[in-house]
Formats: C-alpha cells, structure tokens, sequence
C-alpha cells in the first residue's frame, strides 16, 4: 500500500481540521441528551428496569388494574399500582399531561399535582414521588399486593422517617418495605390486596420507596438507603445513559429518527439484565412482560445489536453466560448444544437454531472486538458443537436434523405444533451451513492439531451440507415465459418437501449463486410476504393463513403465531436484503413505521413482539374476541384493539409482548449495519456499503469494528453529496483493504487502511466521483467481485403483498383440523 510520509501528530490535526470544517451541522450528537416523549391525549404504556431482574410498567392514562402491567421482580408481580387519592378523590390521569425519558416518567395535573416514577439501577426498588402546589389530604393505596397469607404489616419509626414492612406470597420469603418521607398519620390497612396508607395533610412533596428485600431487616434497610439517595441515584442512572449514547451515534436530519435511535438503545439496554441473584449472570431478557428468562435463540439475534454498537464487553458476557449451560456429556444426544431457554433450576435444550446461532455470534463478536483471547478461550466448547451436531444431529447428506417445534416457529397446541416443519427446515439448514464456516473462522486463532482438525472438519462438512441444501432446497419453475427461483421451506422426515411461503427464505437465499437469481428471489418474496410493517409469516394465499393474532374463538391465539401475523425481528433481515439490493428507499418505508411505533403507537419508547398481519376489517372489528375473551388477553391486546393510543385506522393492532428486545435489535442493526453499510461477512470480511435514504439529510454515524473507530458523515447539497470517513486506529488495529461502495456506483472500491488514522473525502458531482485519501488525490482500487454488488442505484420500487384482496369474512382457518404439513 502507498503509505503518506506524515508523522501521527500532524496527521491527526490534519484530521481534525478536516472534519471541523465539515461537523457545525453536528455539534450536538445527543449523546447528552434524553429522548422525550410528552403527550396529553391518549393511553399508553411506559415502563423501566432496575438491570439486574425487576422492572415496572404502567398505563399513561389510566391506573393498572391487570395482570400484565405492575412492578415484577424477578419472575413474580409484586403489586399491580400506587395510586393517589388526593382530598378523597383519585386523580383523573386521562386528563393529565405526561413527560417520559429513559430515567424517569412524570403525570401533571392541571390542579399542580405531580406525580414521578423512577426505578433505580441495581436496586429491587420503585420511587413514586408526589408534589402540589399546596397543602394536601394525601392517601396512597397499593393495589394488588402479593402478601402472604396472615402477613401483618410491621410499622417501625427510624428517625424521620416511617417505615412499613410485610412478608409477600413467596416461598423464597421476600418482604416488602415502603418507607415514606412523610409521616403517616395512622396505621396503614390492607383489604384484599390493597394497602391503605394515610399520609394525612401531607407537605407539598411526599416521596416513597417500595424496596424488595430478602428478610424484614435488609428490605428496610434498603428502603431508607435509596430515601435518602434519591437524586443521586437518578444522577447515576442519566450518567450511564449519556454513557451509553456516546460513541453509538446515529445523528440525522431526521430528529424523529434520532429520538427512536436513542429510545432503541435504551429499550434494548432496559432488557440487558445481570441476574447475581440467581447465579444466571448477564443475559437478555426476550421480552417483557412475560419472556423474563434468558432464551438462547432470542438472545444470540439480540446480541448483534451489542456487537455493531461496539458493548463488546456485555456482549462476550452474554456469550460466556451461555458457555456455563452447554451439554458437554459426549454421551448425551444434546452433547454440544447451547441451550433453548434457562432459568434458575430449569435448562432446556429444544431449539436446533441456539447452538449454530451461537457459533455465528461468536465468530462475529471475534471479528468485531479483535478478541482473539476470546476465540481461543471458547475454543473447545465450539469443538464441542460442531462435533455433537455432527454425530448426533445430522443426516446422511450433512444436512441438520430437528424436531417439528425445534425452529423459531416453536408453537404447540393440544394437538401438536401449529407450524411443523421437521425435520429439515430451510433456515435451520443455512444457520448450520454459516456456523461451520464460522468455527472455521474461530479456529484459525487457536493454533495445533486440535484446531487444524476441526478447520478441516467444517470446512469438509461445510461443502457438503451445501452441495446437498442446493440440491433439496432450490427449486425452479418453468412458467411460459421464463424460470422462476424459489426455495422449500422445510424437507420432511419422509423427503417431502415444503412449498409453504414464510420469511425463513430470507435467512438462506445468500447461499444460492448469482446475484440476480438472488435479487429475484428476495423481489418475489417480497411481493408474497411484504408488509408495510414487516413480512407475513406465511403466505396469505396459503390454507393455513391467519391474518389477526387474537381472533378466539374462531381459532387459538397460537395457531396464528407463525401462521400469517407479523414478527418484527423478521424486518430486519428483510430490511437487509432490501438494502443489498439497492431498495433502501423502499426499505426506509418500513422502518420510518417503526419508528411511528416508538414515538407514537401504545409501547411509547419501544418496540412490541407481533403486529397483525392487516388492520382489522369485516366482523373481526366488532365479533373477536368476545367481551369475555377480551377480558384475558394481555393489556397490550386490549389496548391495541380499542385504539387506546388514537393510531390511524390503517395501522395494524401490536400484540404479543409490549417490548421485544429482537425487534429493538434488528431496527439497532439495521440503522447502522444496513443503512450505514459496514457489515461482516463470514467469508469476505468487513464491507462498506452505506445505503442511506434521502430523508436521512446530513448524516453522522459512529462504529468501532477490527481495532478502528470509523465515523461516517454524508452531507448533501443541491449540487450533490460528500462522504467523510475516518478511521482512528487502537492498538489492536492493523492494515486493511476495505471494499466501498456507493448505491450508484458501478463497482466496489477498495479503501486503504493504514492501521493508525486515514481521512477519506468521496465527492459527487454530476455522478462523477472523486477520492482524497489523507489530503491528496486517491485512486482507489477496484475491489474483488463481490455476488452482492448491485451494480447501480434501483429506482423502481418492488411491489407489496395487497392486503385488500384478501376477504377475512369468507376466510377458512384450518387450525381446528389436524395439523399435518401440506395436507
């Protein structure tokens, strides 16, 4: 490479004067900042985590009065809600204004009453703080109270302050303690669940803490610790947000898109818990309000989002916690595999997906983080998976092997699953196929004939596996005009292939050759499967097809899982491969909906599990459920289905869970991976490849990534656009070509990397391109072809699924039938 003679301290000036004549639009990059969300009409849900396994969620315009909202600590509810009753009367929280950041959540009335919530960090604990502008009959009831059967409450006098404890409904024998600023006035009561605290003519602020403890003694304890820590401790918790902000900046003209971006992180960050208690260590929680567990597969898509924002600490921690779990009885049929779901004093191992999701994460992480300390470290239990899977779980042609409920479509019912797709299902087999190439990856770092075996090993099984997925997999059609490609989505235990449509297509169609038998592909799957908001998980012309998730009793909740309704993470991978293929405008499209969806819809600050796959029409707006129905379904259901947040009619109701952390991490991943374009490939390597919509404006994106911290800056202008890059090379940086591209640019470039600190400036002008490298002209090379280079900027927008030529009222559900694949 032609290295520039220029010692480091005057090229990094040169680099800072470069980029200062070019960042005014950029002086603040939110990192010290909070997201804010204030409204005053509508009902929706706000909620918070302590990070290690308690969170709490509640109602913006309404109190909690169900099962699916409340504080929960690990596992269990504790109470359902803390309600005022000011001068004998509850206020009216629909008509009370609302402030909500990642901190805190605050209700104002127009009579000058406030309320504020906040869960600190590492503390079992919730902050409910109450002011008025004058001098109050404050009561304060907590409902739905989890005590144990004959629990007295204990009321103790410590100093200022008054303290109330009380054994809960829990065998470990935890207590709750409330200690209140104020002094209460007479004894508490508790009727049925609800205590009863009278604050009487309380002073203008009265703030109380509800702290979990393990005994009387250290839940009052820790009651009276964060009384009197209040401010510090929200203090604490905006430092380590800002913390988090810094170095993952995403900043644009778009501020609606830079709000979600901050809101995502935090969300995401909310469901990254460090259980000591248990003993589980980090993980991800799936999802609240229930998914309170550390599921592998969940998990392992999760943690992309840790890897390309550069946590790579958590990350190798999320990983490592995962390793504690693995079977490594070689005598076991689960030998090798990671498991499907832990929890304290349960490990499943059910999932074929877990295990080579696993390899690829960590490969991934390696690549990233340069952790080869890492990659040696884990070599044995990668040995260990590949070789377990490959005694116990794989066929004749190498292909995996796996039960009918074993992939990520996993619903059972009475009658067995409600997706089979054993025992060879189409994304199963390309997850195996990247993870041997991906334990191939990881031995390289760890040197001898251990490690010089198990390279050959998979790469050897890697090809063959392969050769046999083309083979079953691909099929052709002959139409009269021309040849169509497509992909089964399951082989049977008896060889039958699948000619069910579902998203998994998208998780193996880079394994086909040729870029436009590729771009075919993902174009015809879209017109099948996509959505506004995200794909079908199955196609709509198909008999199985469910379009609405709660339609009782027409048909079981879990039937429609995986059968028609929208999961959220698959955006991602659609969002990729539309973006690969030049469609990034068209992939914006769906995005900006989720960004709706954080900013406006009913999960405020967050992204649910499911969407339906259309908005309600026919007899499903007013006949399913039935009111006695309704009236178990989660509260994020019935929310959605009444419209409690005023969404327009033309957008589907949410469901599942009300914060999903595989759909915060798929939108995370996309905006920097898929629209910012730095991506690892498991065979290439690092690519660079931005694919930014226009309504992005003046862009700065930041990314760490093989020892070098990259910012990323596009600024447009009537007269074309302008790609700063620079690139500051750590300690663990080395020379490198890296491939760029522009969507209408003809081909790939190289970048050199010269392992310490490069500026680029890409100029357009008129579709012509200009390169200064470091301050002098650059010519750069062109890059080695590349099957996913698009060749130049696509301008036709691919067609969508219609949902108005499908007739919900003539519809037949099959899910009451028996459940026999292809039948």
């Amino acid at each position: 490479m032609n290295h520039l003679q220029i010692s480091r301290p005057k090229l990094a000036l040169l680099i800072s004067l470069m980029f200062a004549s070019c960042t005014n639009t950029f002086e603040n990059t939110n990192e010290d900042v909070l997201p804010v969300i204030s409204k005053m009409e509508g009902n929706f849900i706000v909620h918070f985590s302590n990070k290690l396994g308690s969170f709490w969620s509640t109602e913006t315009a309404l109190y909690n009065n169900h099962w699916s909202t409340g504080f929960v600590s690990y596992r269990k509810r504790i109470f359902g809600e803390v309600v005022p009753v000011l001068n004998g009367v509850k206020p009216d929280r629909s008509k009370a204004s609302i402030v909500y950041t990642p901190v805190e959540f605050r209700r104002s009335f127009e009579s000058g009453f406030t309320e504020n919530w906040f869960m600190p960090d590492g503390e079992d604990a919730l902050v409910v703080e109450f002011s008025s502008s004058s001098k109050s009959n404050l009561q304060v009831h907590i409902e739905d109270l989890a005590l144990d059967t004959g629990s007295v409450i204990q009321t103790i006098q410590r100093n200022s302050v008054t303290l109330l404890s009380a054994a809960l409904m829990d065998e470990s024998g935890k207590w709750i303690s409330i200690a209140s600023s104020t002094t209460i006035k007479d004894l508490p009561t508790d009727t049925q669940g609800q205590l009863r605290i009278d604050l009487g003519d309380s002073s203008p602020s009265t703030t109380l803490v509800i702290a979990i403890g393990d005994d009387e003694v250290s839940a009052g304890d820790h009651a009276i610790r964060i009384l009197g820590s209040v401010e510090a401790l929200k203090q604490q918790k905006k430092e380590r947000i800002h913390t988090l902000y810094a170095g993952r900046t995403v900043n644009t003209s778009d501020n609606r898109l830079n709000q979600a971006w901050l809101w995502a992180l935090s969300s995401f960050d909310a469901l990254n818990m460090n259980e000591e208690k248990s003993g589980m260590g980090k993980g991800i929680y799936a999802g609240y309000p229930w998914f309170q567990d550390y599921w592998g597969r969940d998990s392992f898509i999760a943690l992309r989002a840790l890897t390309v924002t550069g946590q790579f600490e958590l990350a190798a921690a999320n990983l490592e916690s995962f390793l504690k779990y693995q079977m490594l009885d070689s005598l076991n049929p689960a030998y090798g595999k990671i498991p499907n779901r832990v929890r304290p004093g349960d490990i499943i191992y059910n999932t074929a997906d877990a295990t080579p999701r696993f390899i690829i994460e960590a490969d991934r992480y390696v690549a990233y983080s340069k952790d080869t300390a890492f990659a040696r470290r884990i070599f044995p239990q990668i040995e260990a998976a590949v070789k377990g899977t490959l005694r116990y779980r794989t066929d004749a042609d190498g292909l995996l092997v796996h039960g009918d409920a074993d992939t990520w479509m996993d619903a059972v019912g009475p009658k067995g699953p409600y997706s089979p797709r054993g025992n060879r299902a189409v994304d199963i087999q390309a997850l195996w196929i990247d993870a041997l190439q991906a334990a191939s990856n990881i031995a390289r770092f760890k040197r001898g004939s251990s490690a010089d075996e198990l390279m050959h090993l998979a790469q050897e099984s890697r090809e063959k596996a392969l050769a046999a997925f083309l083979t079953s997999f691909v099929v052709t059609k002959s139409d009269t005009s021309e040849k169509t490609l497509n992909l089964y989505d399951v082989i049977t235990a008896t060889n039958k292939p699948s000619p069910q449509i579902r998203p998994n297509a998208f998780f193996a169609y880079h394994l086909i050759p040729g870029t436009q038998s590729k771009k075919a592909l993902a174009q015809q799957l879209t017109q099948q499967l996509g959505t506004p908001w995200g794909l079908l998980s199955l196609d709509a012309s198909d008999p199985w097809f469910h379009p609405y998730h709660k339609a009782e009793p027409l048909y079981e909740q879990d039937a429609s899982y995986h059968n028609g309704i929208v999961w959220l993470w698959n955006t991602g991978i659609w969002v990729e491969a539309l973006t690969r293929h030049g469609q990034y405008e068209q992939a914006w499209e769906v995005s900006r909906n989720y960004v709706d969806i954080m900013l406006d819809n009913i999960t405020l600050g967050t992204l649910p599990e499911l969407i339906d796959a259309m908005p309600r029409k026919g007899k499903f707006v007013s006949e399913f459920p039935s009111e006695k129905e309704f009236q178990g379904i989660s509260r994020l259901d019935q929310m959605s289905l009444r419209n409690t947040s005023n969404r327009p009619a033309e957008v589907p109701a949410l469901s599942g869970t009300w914060s999903q952390a595989w759909s915060l991490s798929e939108f995370i991943r996309n905006v920097v991976e898929d629209y910012g374009g730095l991506r690892y490939d498991l065979q290439q390597g690092f690519t660079l490849s931005p694919s930014i919509p226009r309504d992005w404006g003046d862009v700065l994106i930041r990314r760490q990534f093989a020892g070098y911290a990259m910012d990323l800056q596009r600024m447009t202008s009537v007269n074309g656009q302008v790609f700063l890059l620079r690139f500051e090379g750590g300690e663990k940086a080395a020379p490198m070509e890296l491939p760029f591209q522009l969507p209408n640019m003809k081909e790939a470039l190289i970048l050199e990397l010269s392992g310490f600190a490069d500026v680029f400036e890409i100029r357009e002008k008129r579709g012509m391109w200009t390169f200064i490298r470091n301050n002098q002209a650059y010519q750069p090379k062109i890059a080695p072809a590349n099957p996913w280079h698009r060749g130049s900027e696509e301008q036709e927008r691919w067609p969508l699924w219609k949902s108005s030529g499908f007739d919900v009222d003539k519809a037949r559900y099959r899910s009451h039938l028996p459940l026999v694949a292809n039948d």
